[in-house]
């Protein structure tokens, strides 16, 4: 009976710690849904993009 007992309470916290892991993603999904709507993200993006262009060629024209 101990054994029962036991595992249900297994259960019981296997399926608590499901749904925070369930909420978790949620909230992830949430954040990064947030960050891909905001037009910043993709100007520092292209911004980053065109300094290391940049960077590339000037080390091009600098080596031998």
């Amino acid at each position: 009976m101990d054994k029962i007992c036991g595992l249900e309470k297994h259960i019981i916290e296997l399926t608590k710690n499901q749904e925070l892991v369930k909420a978790d993603t949620l909230a992830i999904k949430k954040t990064f849904s947030k960050e891909k709507n905001k037009p910043k993200r993709t100007q520092k993006a292209e911004k980053i993009e065109s300094l290391s262009a940049s960077i590339l060629k000037w080390g091009k024209k600098i080596s031998p």
